[in-house]
């Protein structure tokens, strides 16, 4: 699973400022949006995020770079071609046993 957001948001500070600034920091669309988002692609959604200058427009490029992150990707476990990882990898974790 990718990183958290609070690491991602301490690592691209800017970006952190920005969240806070919009008054985004407890929307909880927006941070399960930024979860799903690897180091690589947010550091990618970072450089695009800079240049947006209002909540909505933040939300809008967040919610893209989203929809095309790697969870958000097609999984083939077992040819069944319409699972994503994100899917995918909630289902492996019902099955992890500890003792």
């Amino acid at each position: 699973m990718p990183p958290t957001v609070t690491s991602k948001l301490k690592k691209w500070s800017g970006i952190g400022e920005k969240v806070k600034a919009f008054g985004l920091g407890d929307d909880t669309h927006v941070r399960s949006i930024l979860e799903l988002l690897t180091y690589d692609e947010f550091s990618i959604f970072a450089a695009a995020a800079e240049r947006v200058d209002n909540p909505d427009g933040f939300i809008r490029v967040a919610e893209e770079f989203a929809s095309k992150s790697t969870l958000r990707s097609q999984a083939t476990p077992e040819g069944d071609e319409s699972t994503t990882w994100q899917a995918a990898s909630a289902d492996q974790e019902t099955k992890i046993r500890l003792p």
